[in-house]
């Protein structure tokens, strides 16, 4: 494995370690109680057990995957509504243009008048 990729490798672990943590303080905010100093994880000194407890972690992790899930869904659901909206428009703009060619065929037949009587 080159170098490069190694380093690649750590910076994307790194990101994934930053999102993760970003995700934990959230969720600890939200659920845990404990004091406000140790919502982030302090620049020098000793981490917070909850950022460097393994057990914690798994849970971070399925409610990660959880949002994730739910954000899907909800993109299912957004794109149905679209779908359907769409055909509504479709369906919307067919009856406009019916209506518009009615309208101007009677609005034709009353210009020309009455023939021949």
């Amino acid at each position: 494995m080159s170098n490069d990729a190694s380093e690649e490798d750590v910076q994307f672990l790194k990101e994934q370690v930053r999102r993760l943590n970003s995700v934990l303080s959230q969720y600890q905010k939200k659920y845990l109680s404990f004091k406000p100093d140790d919502s982030l994880a302090p620049s020098v000194g000793p981490h917070p057990t909850w950022l460097t407890d393994k057990r914690l972690l798994n849970p971070l992790l399925t409610e990660y995957d959880s949002t994730i899930m739910e954000l899907n869904q909800k993109i299912s659901h957004y794109k149905s509504e679209f779908d359907r909206l769409n055909q509504t428009v479709v369906e919307v703009t067919e009856e406009n243009e019916r209506l518009h060619s009615e309208l101007s065929r009677c609005l034709a037949a009353q210009l020309k008048g009455p023939t021949g009587g």
